[in-house]
């Protein structure tokens, strides 16, 4: 029990004092989440895990909550087609919005 409440403890530390990532970053992980190409735990650790930037917060909201207003019917997928396809809209935004930064 003392080994799970440490293991615990120092798991939560590391998150939370981990910096949230870029908004590349989490264009990556969404295009790797879309292609199936993303590692076991990528959109897990991105979509369950809170950031301390309120703008990407949103995002990670967004995709998190996907797969509650677009449940599929197939058990072992994240969300419906339809919750893809506004994945999809969101992930072009976000590329719209880093070629216009990069301009």
């Amino acid at each position: 029990m003392v080994i799970l409440g440490v293991l615990g403890y120092v798991l939560k530390r590391r998150m939370v004092n981990r910096p949230d990532p870029t908004l590349e970053e989490i264009e990556k992980t969404i295009s790797n989440f879309l292609r199936g190409t993303g590692g076991e735990w990528g959109w897990d650790d991105f979509v369950s895990i809170p950031l301390k930037d309120p703008q990407l917060d949103k995002i990670r909201e967004q995709c998190f909550d996907l797969q509650y207003s677009y449940r599929s019917k197939v058990k072992t997928e994240y969300c419906s087609k339809e919750g893809i396809e506004v994945l999809k809209k969101l992930h072009e935004e976000i590329r719209k919005g880093l070629a216009t930064r990069r301009n």
